[in-house]
């Protein structure tokens, strides 16, 4: 089997998902389910500007594609979220999307990528660095806002940048082959982090009276108000590092080098 034929269940698998995290919201339209699908519907838009960003194809075919993708995934936004304004649903899609063909790019032309043999473990290069920085300080503005309880806040917007930041996380985790399984495993601790942060926002009751009435509460609240987006967002990160050590991600050949005679 080529490895162009390899890749379609991959991708069929990203056109399915977002469906299918559509009509279950359809279907039973109440919070979590629309939490779920808000999660994988921005993840998967992330999908399609990372993939946008490094793949080798024409750029206009790439960002046709891409814009056609994000298309297709904002009426699907649209038909759930019939109630908010389409600018609103717009900017949450759009631009956090921006920034992640932004950051993919930084992403793809670090030099850390090469995978130097003599490299650390947990070397990076000054555009990692800033990519790193950069997330621990959208994090900091999450939580400042969250411990002021301020409630002009959109939680869509929220759940798309939490997701995208997962996506570009578990991304550059799992671009360069060496120490790779550990370098998604930190991911991984950081996308649980960002995932209970965006649960906050997104809990149907209040996150923190779920939190510390945790023994008492049922299972229906637990999931709805603890677990349920961090829990969705790891499973699609995960996914996306599969789907970027399948496409981008593989471990480069060795040279032979004949011995001497």
């Amino acid at each position: 089997m080529s490895g162009r034929l390899r890749h379609w269940p991959l991708a069929a698998a990203h056109v399915v998902l977002p469906l299918a995290a559509f009509a279950l919201a359809r279907l039973h339209p109440d919070w979590p389910t629309r939490n779920v699908f808000r999660v994988v519907l921005f993840g998967e838009a992330a999908m399609l500007c990372v993939w946008a960003s490094l793949s080798v194809q024409p750029a206009v075919r790439r960002a046709a594609i891409c814009v056609a993708g994000l298309t297709a995934l904002w009426i699907l936004l649209r038909s759930v979220d019939w109630r908010e304004p389409s600018q609103k649903l717009t900017e949450c899609l759009f631009f956090p999307s921006a920034l992640t063909v932004a950051l993919t790019l930084a992403i793809k032309s670090s030099p850390a990528l090469n995978d130097d043999d003599y490299a650390g473990r947990w070397q990076f290069s000054v555009r990692q660095l800033f990519i790193i920085t950069s997330t621990v300080a959208v994090l900091i503005v999450l939580v400042q806002n969250f411990w002021r309880s301020s409630l002009i806040v959109n939680p869509r917007l929220v759940a798309s940048e939490g997701s995208q930041i997962c996506m570009v996380l578990t991304s550059w985790a799992a671009l360069p082959w060496r120490w790779r399984k550990w370098r998604i495993a930190a991911a991984a601790v950081l996308v649980c982090a960002v995932g209970i942060v965006v649960q906050s926002f997104l809990s149907e009751s209040w996150f923190w009276d779920a939190l510390k009435n945790v023994r008492r509460a049922s299972a229906a609240q637990l999931w709805e108000d603890l677990i349920s987006v961090p829990f969705v967002t790891l499973i699609e990160s995960l996914f996306v590092a599969v789907t970027v050590t399948v496409f981008f991600g593989r471990r480069p050949k060795r040279m032979m080098v004949p011995s001497a005679r």
